[in-house]
Parts: C-alpha cells; sequence; structure tokens
C-alpha cells in the first residue's frame, strides 16, 4: 500500500530529510542535556514553523515544549535523574531485552559500519543506546531509500524496547520539554513506518 507522496520521489525525498532532521534531533535529548541554544529554539513559538514534521501531534508537542519556559538548570536536573549515566531509566536495547550486551553491540556495530554510520557525538555511548539506534535509522532512512532495511531495523531494534522505554519516560519526567520529547519520537517513528510502507 503506498499514498501518493510515495508515488513521487522528489516528494519521498523530502519526507525522508523531514524525517531524518528530526529524528537526528530528538537522538541528542537521549545522549545530553539541552543547553542554552536547543532549549531557547525549542522555546520559541517560531519553532511551530521550522519543525520539520507537521502532523497534529508534533505540532502540539512543540507548543507544549514552547509552553513550559523552563530553564536549562531544570532540564539538566531532569537528563541527570532519568537519562545521563546515573538516572533511573533504562536507556539501552540490552537492559530491556536481557540480550547478551557485548554480543548485541557487535551486531550493531557491524550494521553501522556496513550503512557507513559514524554516530556524532555519542562515540562513547554503547551502541544498543537509543541516541545511537535513532540516529542510525536518520541515516539509514536518508541515505538508503530501502524501506526493507528500515523496516528490518526496526522490527530487530528499535521496536523492542522503544515503546516501553517512551513510557517509562513520559511517567517519570516532570518537565514540558522531556514529555514534548516522549510525544515528538512517538510522532517521528509514526512517520518512518507511514514512509516505508509498515501499517503493522
Amino acid at each position: 500500500m503506498t499514498t501518493s507522496w510515495q508515488d513521487s520521489l522528489p516528494e519521498r525525498k523530502v519526507r525522508s530529510v523531514q524525517l531524518a532532521t528530526a529524528l537526528y534531533s530528538l537522538s541528542r535529548f537521549y545522549a545530553e542535556a539541552p543547553n542554552r541554544e536547543v532549549l531557547a529554539r525549542f522555546a520559541d513559538p517560531a519553532m511551530a514553523q521550522t519543525w520539520p514534521l507537521r502532523d497534529p501531534a508534533s505540532l502540539a508537542a512543540i507548543a507544549e515544549i514552547a509552553d513550559g519556559h523552563e530553564s536549562v538548570y531544570a532540564l539538566n536536573a531532569e537528563f541527570a535523574a532519568l537519562i545521563g549515566p546515573s538516572g533511573s531509566l533504562r536507556l539501552t536495547e540490552s537492559e530491556f531485552t536481557g540480550e547478551d550486551p557485548l554480543q548485541l553491540v557487535q551486531v550493531l556495530a557491524q550494521h553501522y559500519r556496513e550503512a557507513g554510520y559514524a554516530s556524532q557525538k555519542t562515540q562513547s555511548y554503547p551502541r544498543d543506546h537509543v541516541a545511537v539506534e535513532l540516529g542510525f535509522l536518520a541515516h539509514l532512512i536518508v541515505t538508503t531509500g530501502d524501506d526493507e532495511r528500515v523496516r528490518r531495523f526496526l522490527r530487530e531494534h528499535l521496536d523492542r524496547y522503544v515503546v516501553e522505554l517512551l513510557d517509562e519516560l513520559e511517567a517519570h519526567a516532570r518537565t514540558a520539554t522531556y514529555r514534548g520529547v516522549v510525544h515528538l519520537t512517538r510522532a517521528a517513528l509514526a512517520r518512518v513506518k507511514e514512509l516505508t510502507g509498515d501499517y503493522e
């Protein structure tokens, strides 16, 4: 099943770039606390006009972040409590699945090498960390155009744990920013499945 825009290569390329941009941007929130520049950009009401995904859920999440008017201090504290090295949440695939992390990381590292993916600012993170996997998903979408490869990566990796991870983050987040990040991530992943024709 395809939609009219999937039949148009230029339109598909635009949507691929939009999705990759959104996923790369979101992956940063899982890797480091937002700095003042990032916070100012997301808190700017004009952000609703520049966010690459235009669906209602994404626009509502952007508005939620903008309306929060939260400080860098508050977001640093949230990041440290939930996501950072001493945070309470599980951020890696192996933590959720119970799979041998060494073997899983080796498999993922091979996937990344074969696709020419060099993770930015997450070199020290485990290869199965959600920030690394979201970045790789963005890379696959924008560089390969291979729907089956994208669907397979989702099924074999992100789909195994990301729903639960986002549920946990939403349940524990106290800032509008991180609640908004949860909603934006869900929306971006839903758009990936639409792009690749995965309606399961």
